[in-house]
Formats: C-alpha cells, sequence, structure tokens
C-alpha cells in the first residue's frame, strides 16, 4: 500500500498540507465536497498511537473560536486519524514574514490581537485541566480574516498528572526554540509554562527572531528593542516579562496578562518599506554600542523620512544607554566636534555636513521613497476596507511619488472609516508649499518642463524648454524631492502631484508647451513591451549584464506613460534579470511592485507570473524551509486551478516536490509536461529548469537526469540556460561543471559574487542530489 493514497476511509485527499514529527496532515473533502484537514499518524507505534488519541479525545472535548474544530476520527490500516475544520490561512511563520513587510504599527497591534486571543483560549484550556505544552508559530494558524486557531494538541498535559512523573531530563515535551525552562529541565509544569511559549512566539512575532535558538536558557535574550527602535515599552516590557526563566516573575494569571495586552493604540507611522532602514539603524547603534563613537548620516530627499530616521537612532541609542547628540547646524557641529575629542562614548547624528574627525566611524543611512507594493501595504493597514486596493493604491504612488511627506497627508485627507478614496479632483496638501518654497523663475521654468513632458527626459531636452541652463538646478530641485534622476541626466518629476502647482508659480505656460512640441515625443508602448522579449532574449543567450542595461534603459522609458502596462512588464523583466544573476532580494522587489501593478491595471496574466516568480524567490532564498514553501504554495495555489502557463505549472510541482508531497509531485509533474509549449523554447526552459528542481529536492535523480536530457533540445543558443542544466548534470554525475566566465561579462563585483553563489544559495535538504557540495 502507498504511503499516498488517494482516499483515507470516506475522505478524499487533495494534497500534503505539511508534515510532522509523528503525522502528516492533508487538504480532503468530505462525502459532501467539504475541505477539511485529515491528521493521519504516520507508522504504528504504541506510544504515538497513545498521544494521538489523546489528542483527539481532547480535541473533543473542546469549543473555542480560536481553537482548531473537532469534525471526526477514525482508523485506516491500523492508525489514527483525525479529521479537523480546514483553516483557509497560514501558519503564524508565513504570517510573520509578511507582516514585517507592512507598516510597523500594524505589527504591534496584531502581536497585541493575536497574544490576547491565543492567551484567552489558553484560559480556556487552562480552566479543563489542560496545559498545550507546544505553543509555537508553526501551530498557530491565520485565517482568511486574521484570526489566529490555536491547533496540535498532540503533546497536553492533563491536570492530574501536572506534579506528577516528572518529564526526564534529556526529554523535551516541546519544541526546543519555544519550551518554557520548567519544559527543558524536567520541572513540573503550569499554566505558566504555556505562557512563556506564548511569549516566546510573540517576541518571534514581532521581531523575526526566535528569543533562544536552542535549549540553552543561560543566554540574556535581547529586547525587542534590538531588533526595531521603535517598539512600544510596555509591548516589550510584557513579552519579556512572558518569557522571565523564573515562573514566579511571569504574569501571575492570564487574566493580568491580557490586562497587559490590552493597551490603548499604539503610536507610530504606518508606513511599509521601512525594514531595511530599520536593519541598518539596528547594525549602526550595534556599532555605536561596541566602537563608543559613531557619526552616522541620514541621506535622503526633503520629505523622505529623514526626520522619522533621526528620531529612530534617538530611541534606539537611549534604550541602549548610548550617548546621543544631533547636529543640525554650525554651531552644534562644534560642540560635535568637541566631544568628540573627549573620547568619550557618542553617537552624533549629522543632519548638517559635519566634517568627521579622522578614524571615527562614520556611516550614511539612505532613505528612499517608498515603491509601489509597500504603498499597497501601508494603504491597506491604514484603511483595511479600502475598495479597489489595487487602484487606489496605485493612484496615490503617482500621485505621491512614494515621498512620505506627500502620502501621509493625502492618505489622511481621503480616507473615512476606514476607507480611502481618491477623488477625481485633488487639491494639494499644504505641505507642498514647503517643496516650492523660495524657487526662482529659472527653477520653476526647469520643473514646468519636467511637467510639460510628462515622461522621463534627458537635460539637453528640458534646456531646449526651459532655455536656461540646468546644471545646478537639477541636483539642488532631486535634493528637494521635486524631481528623481532615473538614469545619468535623466529626469522625472517625482509626483504627479506637483504638476499643477508648478503651472501656478509659471507667467508663459503656452511658450513652453510650444518648444515642447519640438520634442521628440514618447516611445510607442508596443515597441517598449517588443524590448523586453528582447530584453529576456539577451538574458537567456548570458548576456546578462547587456539586458540588465537595456531592461534599465527600457524602464526609465515606461515611467510616466498612462499606459502602465509597458511598466508592468518592464518590472517583471527587471526582475527576471536580477533573478538570473542571483540577486534574489532585488528581484524580489521588481516582483512584488510589478504583481502590485498588475492588479491595479487588472492584467490577470502578468499578475499570476508575478505571484509565481514571488513564489520562487521563496524557495531559493530558504531551500528546504518549511516556512518559504508554505509561502510559496500559498501564492500558487489561487493560481493552478485551469491554469495554462508552463513556468506556474513548473512551479507548483516544484513547491509540492519541496514539500515531500511525492504523488501530487508526479501528477504535477505530468501535467505540466503536457502543456510545455516547444515552439517557445525559452519559457520551455525555464519551465524544465523549475522541474529539475523539483525532482532535485524530492530526491528523484532519475528523473532529474530525464529533464536535463530533455532540455538539450531547447536550450541550444541559450548559454544562461546551458550553464544551469550543466551545472546539475555535472554535480549528478560527477562531471566537469561548464565555466561561468562566459556570463561574467560586464557584471560588478558584487553581481559576479551573486551569480557564482547561486547554487550554494539554493541547496535544498537531503536527499536532493544536486546541490551537494
Amino acid at each position: 500500500m502507498s504511503p499516498y493514497p488517494d482516499q483515507i476511509e470516506k475522505y478524499s485527499i487533495i494534497r500534503l498540507i505539511g508534515k510532522g514529527a509523528m503525522a502528516s496532515v492533508y487538504l480532503c473533502k468530505d462525502p459532501e465536497g467539504r475541505l477539511v484537514a485529515l491528521k493521519w499518524l504516520d507508522r504504528e507505534h504504541i506510544p504515538w498511537i497513545k498521544r494521538f488519541q489523546k489528542e483527539i479525545q481532547t480535541l473533543k472535548k473542546l469549543s473555542h473560536s480560536n481553537i482548531v474544530r473537532y469534525i471526526d476520527h477514525g482508523m485506516y490500516l491500523d492508525r489514527p486519524y483525525l479529521i479537523m475544520e480546514f483553516i483557509d490561512g497560514v501558519d503564524l511563520r508565513v504570517y510573520t514574514q509578511k507582516l514585517h513587510q507592512r507598516p510597523p504599527i500594524e505589527r504591534y497591534a496584531r502581536c497585541r490581537e493575536f497574544g490576547k486571543s491565543i492567551a484567552q483560549a489558553l484560559e480556556y484550556i487552562h480552566t479543563k485541566g489542560i496545559i498545550h505544552r507546544d505553543i509555537k508559530p508553526s501551530n498557530i494558524m491565520i485565517n482568511s480574516d486574521d484570526i489566529p486557531i490555536l491547533t496540535d494538541f498532540g503533546t497536553i498535559k492533563q491536570e492530574e498528572s501536572f506534579n506528577a512523573d516528572k518529564t526526564q531530563i534529556g526529554t523535551i515535551i516541546g519544541t526546543p526554540s519555544f519550551a518554557s525552562p520548567e519544559q527543558i529541565y524536567g520541572e513540573p509544569v503550569t499554566s505558566q509554562s504555556d505562557q512563556f511559549s506564548l511569549g516566546a512566539t510573540l517576541y518571534y512575532l514581532i521581531t523575526k527572531h526566535r528569543p533562544y535558538n536552542s535549549i540553552d536558557r543561560n543566554k540574556k535574550v535581547l529586547p525587542p528593542s534590538r531588533f526595531d527602535p521603535n517598539i512600544p515599552p510596555n509591548l516589550e516590557a510584557t513579552i519579556l516579562r512572558m518569557i522571565a526563566l523564573e515562573p514566579k516573575n511571569r504574569f501571575p494569571n492570564n487574566q493580568q496578562l491580557l490586562q497587559a495586552l490590552s493597551h490603548k493604540k499604539d503610536s507610530g507611522v504606518p508606513l511599509a518599506g521601512r525594514q531595511d532602514i530599520l536593519n541598518r539603524i539596528n547594525h549602526i547603534l550595534q556599532e555605536a554600542y561596541d566602537l563608543k563613537q559613531v557619526i552616522v548620516r541620514p541621506i535622503g530627499v526633503f520629505g523622505s523620512g529623514r526626520g522619522w530616521a533621526s528620531n529612530t537612532l534617538h530611541n534606539g541609542a537611549l534604550r541602549r544607554k548610548i550617548p546621543v547628540f544631533e547636529v543640525i547646524n554650525e554651531l552644534t557641529a562644534q560642540t560635535a566636534i568637541m566631544r568628540l575629542k573627549e573620547k568619550k562614548p557618542l553617537l552624533v547624528i549629522d543632519r548638517y555636513g559635519l566634517e568627521a574627525p579622522i578614524g571615527i566611524c562614520t556611516f550614511d543611512l539612505r532613505i528612499s521613497p517608498l515603491r509601489l507594493a509597500d504603498i499597497r501595504r501601508s494603504v491597506y493597514a491604514f484603511a483595511p476596507k479600502t475598495k479597489n486596493l489595487a487602484k487606489e493604491s496605485e493612484r496615490l504612488h503617482r500621485m505621491s511619488g512614494g515621498i512620505p511627506a506627500l502620502l501621509l497627508p493625502l492618505l489622511a485627507q481621503h480616507t473615512k472609516d476606514e476607507t480611502f478614496s481618491l477623488p477625481e479632483k485633488i487639491y494639494p496638501p499644504p505641505v507642498i508649499d514647503d517643496f516650492l518654497r523660495d524657487l526662482e523663475l529659472d527653477d520653476i521654468e526647469t520643473l514646468a518642463a519636467i511637467a510639460i513632458l510628462k515622461r522621463a527626459c534627458k537635460e539637453e531636452d528640458i534646456e531646449k524648454i526651459s532655455m536656461v541652463p540646468t546644471d545646478h538646478i537639477l541636483p539642488m530641485l532631486q535634493q528637494r524631492g521635486l524631481i528623481q534622476e532615473v538614469s545619468p541626466n535623466t529626469w522625472i518629476l517625482s509626483a504627479s502631484i506637483f504638476e499643477e502647482s508648478i503651472y501656478q508659480y509659471l507667467p508663459d505656460r503656452e511658450t513652453l508647451e510650444k518648444r515642447a512640441d519640438n520634442i521628440q515625443s514618447n516611445i510607442p508602448a508596443e515597441i517598449l513591451l517588443d524590448r523586453c522579449k528582447d530584453i529576456e532574449n539577451l538574458s537567456a543567450e548570458g548576456k546578462l549584464s547587456e539586458a540588465r542595461d537595456f531592461a534599465l534603459e527600457n524602464h526609465k522609458h515606461c515611467l510616466g506613460m498612462d499606459n502602465q502596462l509597458p511598466l508592468c512588464q518592464s518590472l517583471l523583466s527587471l526582475g527576471q534579470i536580477y533573478l538570473d544573476i542571483g540577486l534574489f532580494d532585488k528581484a524580489k522587489r521588481y516582483f512584488a511592485d510589478a504583481s502590485a501593478l498588475a492588479k491595479a491595471i487588472e492584467n490577470t496574466d502578468l499578475k499570476n507570473k508575478s505571484h509565481a516568480y514571488r513564489a520562487r524567490i521563496d524557495l531559493e532564498l530558504k531551500p528546504g524551509s518549511r516556512m518559504p514553501i508554505s509561502a510559496a504554495i500559498d501564492r500558487l495555489t489561487p493560481l493552478i486551478k485551469g491554469n495554462q502557463d508552463p513556468f506556474i505549472s513548473a512551479m507548483w510541482a516544484w513547491s509540492l516536490a519541496a514539500l515531500g508531497d511525492k504523488r501530487r509531485w508526479l501528477q504535477a509533474l505530468s501535467d505540466c509536461k503536457k502543456i510545455l509549449r516547444p515552439h517557445r523554447p525559452i519559457e520551455t526552459s525555464r519551465a524544465l529548469f523549475c522541474m529539475l528542481r523539483g525532482a532535485c529536492a524530492i530526491g528523484d535523480q532519475s528523473e532529474a537526469i530525464r529533464l536535463i536530457d530533455t532540455s538539450q533540445q531547447y536550450t541550444a543558443g541559450f548559454l544562461l540556460f546551458e550553464w544551469e542544466f550543466g551545472r546539475a548534470r555535472s554535480l549528478l554525475t560527477g562531471q566537469s561543471p561548464p565555466p561561468t566566465s562566459p556570463l561574467a561579462f560586464g557584471l560588478d563585483h558584487f553581481e559576479l559574487r551573486a551569480l557564482k553563489n547561486r547554487w550554494v544559495y539554493a541547496k535544498g535538504v537531503s536527499p536532493d542530489p544536486t546541490w551537494n557540495d
């Protein structure tokens, strides 16, 4: 009998959801066609069977909105199974990754909400004499309504055995990283043991780090503010109290814990896209702590958030007890120099342009406007009831250019009852005056020339319209946040909301418009789209640097166009190039923007393609890890029904293989082969490579060799694909690998290192013959 049946009693198996130490969980349909989750013990083992039956009997007695609902149970092949409600959502590990892409203020709110909900569920089971003993992110599901559901009652302990039969030291019931010290050291467990594990889970939710990475509890836990200096102090204190090593130092009961979590609404900037800056700030603060004297310069255009960055640095320094001094003018600059000469610990935040003394470590903290995907996440957090979220976010992005000083007033001004909607006629917020204040006529005419062209334009074209030299004007306007340089000497208006305000200051708009008539018009959308195909060909041919440069050049011509389709396709092209090079994080950002824009323009094909690429990035970044596999499957599940795209099908097959669902992997592989398009060798080669990765992830070496052999009829002339499949063959068969050098021409050192490390980065888990050293 196959270990991967199609049917268990009356329940039809759709696919594997997950696999634990003792049991596998399947998505199934009951006889009425309703979706359920079926948990089935992996093998006959008396202690396992007893524990599993205990879980079944416990779950039957429970009824709570934050606890998974029991439906049925039975025996199949002498092994018990449990039928539970199917929770349409993701576990807290995957949710945490998504949450850290959203505004920090939402993270604080979700931490409190989820903490209260699970604490209430624990209060409920504790009153019934049950200790869960395995609270952790993977045992908490977040459904489609953002409600946390506690699962997996396989390690519970009944009240009558709390103080009897201590767990033998060295035998841990629970998960080491989230288990309380009393569980680890074999002491009696109480309700406060679950409180510790919940605290460790909230610590992970708020920081993306585990408080402990082993069973060692002697190492001091870093406060969450070490990862996010803006975390509310009372929330940090609550979490740290929950994970106190001594039970007596934790909250004495769930009522007091609930009260601590029920704090008034947290304050903070409701913007996404700041996690990389927060990570950089944490690094700088650690350097300041270690090196004692550090200068940091927040760098960004007017309105980009330099003030926020300075405040965050200031708060983080105070929390770590690092002396901090801010330089804002010549007088404070002189004071800073004097204090640095004292050789005492000091973090200097330089917003003036201090000439750093020799030997003082200096950091530049670059702050960029928000990307489209970040604005969409910000709108969702600020106004979750927004209709047409994608369209409203895309319009807000064009209006504000992602500049927080423009974005936040527009967001606040046009949000009502948690719904954001931009009217047809938008009146510029008062902050516009701060951007335009004290500009001279030459400056205004230069701005107007860029606004009139409504596209990325070269410096010589701007001067032909404005009739003024722009050498010094353009850099000044860029620093003011009014324009941005999209490529050398090529400029575009930063935000469309500037346009009408600029014209109000312009004495002779008609003359400038007449001059603009003589300037070459926009490149047609059809040509820009055809260029994206050329870019894909260049990359496949192994001309990676040429493809990169062509893609960046093409992208600037797509900016500012009314037709957003070329821009969406160019974002996908850029993501693909950087994925081919191996710069996965950079590719991920382009794919996220492409996904957001595709939703806004209602292009389903590009939206699905973007999601499939994002799923691939999930699998590339942490191969073999359960969390990114779940994230990839979550992205692909809505796309696969009725799908005829070979790449999406290949990604689905790879994801199932990474999960370990061999039967469904084989079915998905078969389905993918049926829709391969031999007349499109680039598309077929990419799909075959993803299928190959799936074969390797599941340990099917014979299928991997067959896929490599099949690829030869499609990859001729495509150096990138020949290199990829050639390296796979060399690792499987021991043959010499193909050289990387033909792909390296024109790549910088960072890109070349990423390309060479791509396959090191992509190692899977055993059995996975392709990625062995």
